[in-house]
């Protein structure tokens, strides 16, 4: 995507961003069916990818080694439910003085290094940047802010921290993607009960995390465990809703999205407003996250479109649908992500 603000810069949707020419790539039919099926398991086998777009098994290997040539295929990983392993999600919002480019550097490199972050968006409105980690508690949530107020104080003119309350929808790929009817969240059957998890467990996690396509065979190989092990580590971390699914990161700038986020403080957000509110955000073409959140905002709309036409017209239906309990509501242009990590090494240091 070419920021239409700053056009010296692109964005990689939700993920890492790095500055180089842009060339946006061509997908036909078939290679947007094999993103579709990796988005929603990126663990799926070459064969099994193969059946399902009626492709050669040679031919699939060799579309997707392209697309993860042309960076727009970034990494697989599993989804995560972080409060299973004891972690809550936040998330905070900054306005930070750039005059001082020295100290807006630091800041960026100390937020990349935490040991609890997730991801690190800088946007081009009035907020400057969004910080989304994990902390156990709001202890440790207080505490990290504090460590950060400290050492940025020069920089910090404003902040907004929110508590990550729940996921109303999440989905990677945009409706108007792909020519078949939006595909659904592809849940993986769970049981109830706490999960306890020991540092193999947890090295698992980490080692998918890098690339969730590796063989039980080659996380043998880097865990010290037999394959056998390692698939049974892995249907118990998805059968106690660990793993929630596996995905992929696809730089969908060079398809000619564009990122938006639209937070909104509302008046109430009971029952009724916030079943109607899901239902918007997953029927809706160019919605593929919505959060609720305790704090400055209640909600968090996270949007693609290939134009500011359509954000401008999901943003007046949001409005219009809710215009009796919305009070105010920011939107912001991203810029960059600087970030994203699925697998913090506070997941590591937090459970020895």
């Amino acid at each position: 995507m070419v920021n239409y603000i700053n056009l010296k810069s692109y964005v990689y949707i939700m993920y890492r961003i790095t500055e180089r020419t842009l060339k946006k790539s061509k997908l036909d039919v078939k290679d947007k069916k094999l993103l579709v099926l990796l988005s929603e398991n990126s663990r799926s086998t070459i064969n099994e990818l193969a059946k399902k777009v009626q492709l050669k098994r040679d031919t699939v290997a060799y579309r997707i080694k392209r697309m993860e040539q042309n960076e727009l295929i970034l990494r697989y990983f599993p989804e995560i439910d972080y409060s299973a392993l004891g972690f809550n999600q936040y998330h905070v919002f900054f306005v930070v003085d750039e005059s001082d480019e020295k100290a807006k550097e630091e800041f960026i490199e100390y937020i990349k290094s935490h040991p609890g972050t997730l991801n690190l968006i800088e946007y081009s409105d009035r907020w400057d940047f969004e910080w989304r980690f994990i902390a156990k508690d709001f202890d440790e949530f207080d505490d990290a802010l504090t460590q950060v107020y400290i050492k940025f104080s020069s920089i910090i003119q404003e902040r907004a921290k929110l508590i990550h309350r729940n996921t109303f929808y999440s989905i990677l790929l945009p409706y108007d993607f792909h020519e078949m009817k939006r595909s659904t969240r592809i849940e993986i059957p769970k049981e109830n009960g706490k999960i306890s998890v020991d540092e193999k467990d947890l090295k698992l996690l980490k080692h998918l995390s890098e690339n969730s396509r590796q063989s039980t065979y080659e996380l043998s190989k880097k865990i010290s465990l037999s394959a056998d092990a390692i698939r049974l580590r892995i249907k118990r971390l998805e059968k106690k809703g660990v793993i929630q699914k596996y995905t992929v990161t696809l730089n969908l700038s060079k398809l000619g999205y564009h990122w938006y986020t639209f937070a909104q403080q509302m008046k109430i957000f009971d029952k009724h407003a916030e079943a109607k509110f899901q239902t918007l955000v997953k029927d809706h073409p160019y919605i593929i996250k919505a959060v609720k959140t305790i704090g400055y905002w209640d909600v968090i709309v996270y949007i693609i479109a290939k134009s500011a036409k359509n954000f401008h017209k999901t943003i007046k239906q949001l409005k219009r649908e809710f215009s009796d309990i919305i009070d105010t509501y920011s939107t912001f242009v991203a810029y960059e992500e600087h970030i994203f990590n699925p697998f913090p090494d506070s997941l590591l240091i937090g459970n020895k």
